[in-house]
């Protein structure tokens, strides 16, 4: 198999979440042109999660982050969302996230979901709110606090799915 983005034959293909021009959601690539688009984390020797809006991330870097940082990230929230002007609609719409959310994997998930899914129901729902906001600020590459004072100012809509916010 060859790199898609070189045309090497390496010993190593990665698949990359990176869309083709002919509508395919990835590419494979070789370990060179994996890192240079920066969608592979090297530190995990992985490459990222890709999201409908076309960001990356890696998932083992994020959960590092919630780990070591994610009850005080939680804390920020909280606090941020109480001075916001929006927090009653930040709360509805975090909480509907999070009903829904438990309810899905309530209702039975894919096998190949259901580590995460079983990460998702063990763990407090303030760490699974610091984990959006990991989430998102890995994908457009700024601090939780940023993404914090985001969603303090806009809304939920920051780091949730649109079904979950208001128009």
């Amino acid at each position: 198999m060859n790199c898609e983005i070189c045309g090497s034959d390496p010993d190593l293909i990665i698949l990359l979440p990176k869309r083709q021009s002919d509508g395919r959601l990835d590419t494979l690539a070789c370990e060179s042109c994996s890192i240079e688009s920066g969608m592979y984390c090297q530190k995990h020797q992985r490459p990222h999660l890709g999201f409908e809006d076309e960001t990356t991330a890696c998932i083992s870097c994020i959960e590092e982050i919630v780990e070591k940082d994610g009850e005080k990230i939680a804390g920020s929230f909280a606090a941020a969302i109480e001075r916001s002007d929006k927090a009653s609609e930040i709360r509805r719409s975090i909480g509907e996230w999070l009903a829904t959310t438990q309810s899905m994997i309530e209702g039975g998930v894919d096998l190949v979901d259901l580590p995460l899914a079983m990460r998702f129901q063990r763990t407090p729902q303030a760490l699974n709110i610091s984990r959006a906001v990991v989430t998102y600020s890995q994908r457009i590459r700024i601090t939780p606090e940023e993404v914090i004072e985001r969603v303090a100012k806009e809304g939920a809509g920051v780091i949730l799915p649109p079904e979950f916010t208001e128009d």
